[in-house]
């Protein structure tokens, strides 16, 4: 059960869900503010698009 909590953490803040979808890698493990500051994907480093 505890895995499962942290899993659908932000992996960043680790205080709010992940729901941001890092384009162009699809990864989901951020909340919107942290993608907003992220300057790569912390998953697979890539770059997110910027729009």
């Amino acid at each position: 059960v505890i895995f499962q909590l942290r899993a659908k953490q932000c992996v960043a803040c680790r205080e709010r869900a992940h729901g941001a979808v890092l384009r162009p890698c699809q990864h989901r493990v951020l909340c919107e503010p942290c993608a907003a500051a992220a300057p790569e994907c912390p998953y697979c480093k890539g770059q997110p698009l910027r729009w």
